[in-house]
């Protein structure tokens, strides 16, 4: 069973911190989290440990969040949660990581978020490691969800898919150094990638307004619509 999760910049900044941590995996947690809740399990998700978080936020990011249709109770105990008004399940499943998780997430507010406090060693603690396989698997998806976009309107522009390919390499590789970095525990500051300027007669006003960051397929495709 697949689940449609939607974050929001304006509500939800500390779960899109844990989606951008290079360590954390947020799809994991939110399977764990639903796991727990539909087995009546108490653990608590452990946070990753702090690094510096971008103050650049998309304004909408989806997940796929799988369950595996082996466990027909946890379908179950999730299909009896009513699914109106609309986007009650999105809240539901959102809260219910929350209160799994072994501390608030404040590394998108502040220095020190107390992360020794919160992982204490007294807690049942579960991890939700993100590896590089599934780095790879969310950019490879970002750009089948672009393409499918570019064949939809009946165009494809070469020059658009060439520069968002490029951009989308640059992000997945310094995303899979900052994992390595980080498993290694050598101290890593967010590497912000060059943006790759197309030879396009782009509108001065285009160019001067606020950039959406590019990590999530949503930015992505409204530069796309934009430009279509």
């Amino acid at each position: 069973m697949k689940i449609k999760v939607r974050l929001y910049s304006k509500m939800d900044k500390d779960l899109m911190a844990l989606y951008k941590h290079p360590q954390f995996s947020l799809v994991k947690a939110f399977a764990k989290a639903i796991e727990m809740s539909a087995k009546a399990d108490y653990h608590y998700i452990k946070l990753p440990e702090q690094i510096f978080v971008p103050e650049a936020y998309p304004k909408k990011i989806e997940l796929d969040v799988n369950i595996d249709d082996s466990q027909q109770d946890v379908i179950a105990w999730w299909k009896a949660i009513p699914p109106y008004p609309k986007g009650s399940r999105n809240d539901t499943l959102k809260q219910m990581l929350r209160g799994y998780l072994s501390g608030p997430v404040l590394m998108t507010f502040a220095k020190k978020t107390g992360i020794e406090y919160f992982n204490s060693e007294e807690k049942s603690l579960i991890s939700c490691e993100k590896n590089a396989k599934e780095i790879r698997q969310k950019y490879d998806a970002g750009m089948e969800k672009i393409k499918k976009i570019l064949d939809q309107n009946g165009q494809t522009p070469e020059e658009l898919l060439a520069l968002i390919t490029e951009n989308n390499k640059t992000e997945e590789k310094n995303e899979l150094q900052q994992n390595e970095n980080t498993r290694e525990n050598v101290p890593q500051k967010d590497v912000i990638p060059e943006p790759v300027i197309p030879k396009t007669n782009v509108p001065a006003k285009e160019a001067d307004e606020p950039q959406e960051d590019a990590s999530s397929d949503f930015d992505l495709m409204g530069a796309i619509g934009n430009l279509l």
